[in-house]
């Protein structure tokens, strides 16, 4: 019988086994693997939880508990209970015939009183596990088949929730009723079906913000894999594609991510979705440039302090921008601008070539009207 629980690398949720020795010598507990110190903790929560409930603390043994692999640094809030059912295995207090599966899976928190807790998480560990065991539940979908337990004593004689279809959890966002001219719908179709990067150019006040959020509407259902994937960078219970729209003040470290540890930027979380940048060229010229690679390869690969993680960034770029800072300007046509002809030359050098080739449609707002 294996044990296994859940830790966080990066982003992404990876397996981790249990397994428990019992040595001769002083009874205290000694971790190996790189736990950290929440981790460590537990061996004192689980002590008063088993008198509690009845169980019985090995004496006069000396508790070996290695968590594999050993190489990776871990730290969970979900590690208690799978830590409590090695425990109690090894030492021959519970029956396991309940379970056919010779792999079990835990994510719960106990506490001193042997209740078992639900980190907020266990919403994205991943689902393709046969058997989860988890703590007390209160929502109705779950993405894979898990058994929910109160405390230490129902672990392994607690409810039974099945699987529900990805797809039963999605719901398509009800499309605003407005009015477009012939030309804007097109607009709106060729990029939305197709998911084109588009970039709307023209006057302040034609309606480029307006048409670039309903891009958002007209999306296609998602994929499975993305929109787990989404659900797990969001910490989110999603029902339909990621939406992100940072202000033009965002800092580079934001919109790309990193740190330490490393965490996840306004690129990655827009992964399966769309992200919309609204007066882009008042973005930072930095920003700018770090869109390049997520959207010809559809990742970003962050490297800080020798650690390199790489995150999805699959995404439909939407962008606006006006072509000149006074916001009259529009290609053939006539105004009056109170910025000289260089500051306006200025403004547009900051749409680089390398940054336009990876815009599918380009239109200007006298196209649509």
């Amino acid at each position: 019988m294996k044990f296994f629980s859940f830790v966080k690398d990066g982003f992404f949720f990876i397996p981790v086994e249990i397994q428990v020795g019992l040595l001769p010598g002083l009874p205290e507990v000694k971790f190996t693997g790189l736990v950290d110190m929440a981790i460590k903790e537990s061996a004192t929560r689980l002590k008063s939880a088993f008198k509690k409930r009845g169980f019985s603390w090995p004496n006069k043994q000396q508790i070996i508990i290695n968590l594999s692999p050993a190489y990776i640094k871990k730290n969970s809030p979900g590690m208690d209970l799978a830590l409590a059912s090695a425990i109690l295995y090894k030492t021959g207090q519970i029956d396991l015939s309940h379970y056919q599966n010779s792999h079990l899976y835990f994510y719960g928190e106990v506490d001193l009183e042997g209740k078992v807790l639900t980190p907020q998480d266990w919403k994205f560990l991943p689902s393709q596990n046969k058997t989860l065991i988890i703590g007390s539940l209160e929502e109705e979908n779950y993405k894979q088949t898990l058994y929910s337990a109160n405390n230490l004593r129902e672990l392994f004689a607690g409810k039974k929730y099945p699987a529900k279809n990805w797809e039963e959890r999605l719901q398509a966002p009800k499309i605003p009723d407005i009015s477009f001219s012939k030309s804007a719908g097109e607009i709106l179709k060729i990029c939305a079906v197709g998911e084109h990067s588009l970039l709307l150019c023209g006057a302040a006040g034609s309606g480029k913000s307006t048409l670039a959020e309903h891009v958002y509407y007209l999306l296609s259902k998602p994929s499975q894999k993305a929109f787990e994937q989404s659900e797990q960078i969001l910490n989110l219970s999603q029902k339909w594609r990621a939406f992100i729209n940072p202000h033009h003040t965002t800092s580079p470290l934001s919109m790309i991510g990193g740190g330490s540890p490393l965490f996840l930027g306004e690129i990655s979380k827009a992964h399966g979705g769309m992200l919309l940048l609204d007066e882009y060229l008042e973005f930072h010229p930095k920003v700018q440039e770090a869109l390049r690679e997520p959207l010809e390869k559809g990742e970003i690969r962050l490297v800080r302090k020798g650690k390199c993680m790489v995150f999805p960034s699959q995404f439909l770029l939407v962008a606006t921008s006006n072509l000149c800072p006074c916001g009259d300007y529009e290609p053939n046509k006539s105004f009056q601008c109170s910025y000289s002809l260089r500051r306006c030359q200025s403004h547009l050098d900051r749409l680089s070539g390398p940054m336009m080739d990876r815009f599918d449609l380009l239109f200007f707002s006298k196209d649509w009207k």
